[in-house]
């Protein structure tokens, strides 16, 4: 991981991963993340997100994102006809179904189903980059056979990888299984990052927490975040990075 004088910073690094405690954006930066990579960089992206937010959830976060509207009422927009912004929000809506983006939003998948999509996408759709919200929610994707396998299919097929997790909460159900998977992904990613926003703050950091690879800088790294379209500001750069590097393979 590198920053440059601008503060911006780029992801080299094939397989990543990235952990936040709830409600801080973790979802926001993997939209982010993934709105870069598909407009800055044409780069064609598989979403995975096994949790609550489904493929239209996605969606209406990246319209929120591009017309700078709180993410709360763009499915209201899009369904009163009346209302002054409906055709914005559908023109954004349509241009949404235009980019290279493949959702895949079932839940209860096991990790052997996740990795026959990784494996299908790459060979038929070729696509760029691979992002992950809500890793924990596969099944058996603690195992660290499985997560050395992720490690290689990011390694040997040239695509990167980064996959986003929740830190356990005493709340949490599966919290033991939690903790061991966050444990591990920190052995096996080749750069580990925890975002940090306290809660109605608006600026927010990634702060490494482990980083191997050449030319790599272990400063924390600051963002931006707009709290109205819930949308990261300042990450093109790590899509642009991550295609200069796929250029380079």
């Amino acid at each position: 991981m590198m920053i440059n004088d601008h503060g911006k910073f780029h992801i080299e690094e094939p397989f990543t991963h990235i952990t936040a405690h709830a409600k801080t954006g973790k979802t926001s930066l993997a939209v982010s993340l993934t709105i870069d990579a598909l407009i800055f960089c044409r780069q064609k992206v598989l979403y995975f997100s096994p949790g609550k937010e489904k493929a239209n959830d996605i969606r209406y976060r990246m319209i929120a994102a591009w017309r700078e509207w709180p993410l709360a009422d763009v499915e209201g927009i899009l369904e009163n006809p009346r209302d002054t912004r409906h055709q914005r929000g559908l023109d954004s809506l349509l241009a949404s179904f235009q980019l290279p983006i493949i959702i895949r939003d079932e839940a209860n998948i096991s990790f052997e189903q996740f990795r026959k999509w990784c494996l299908w996408h790459a060979h038929y759709d070729k696509i760029d980059l691979i992002i992950v919200d809500d890793f924990h929610l596969i099944k058996e994707g603690e195992k660290i056979e499985h997560l050395h396998e992720l490690q290689r299919i990011a390694t040997m097929l040239h695509i990167p990888c980064i996959v986003f997790t929740p830190l356990p909460r005493s709340t949490n159900d599966n919290l033991r299984n939690l903790a061991r998977l966050n444990v591990r992904l920190s052995t096996c990613t080749n750069l580990s990052m925890w975002l940090a926003r306290p809660i109605y703050e608006i600026n927010a950091q990634l702060e490494i927490t482990k980083a191997i690879g050449r030319g790599v800088n272990q400063d924390d790294v600051s963002l931006s975040f707009n709290p109205r379209s819930s949308h990261f500001e300042d990450v093109e750069n790590i899509g642009m990075h991550l295609h200069f590097t796929l250029a380079g393979m």
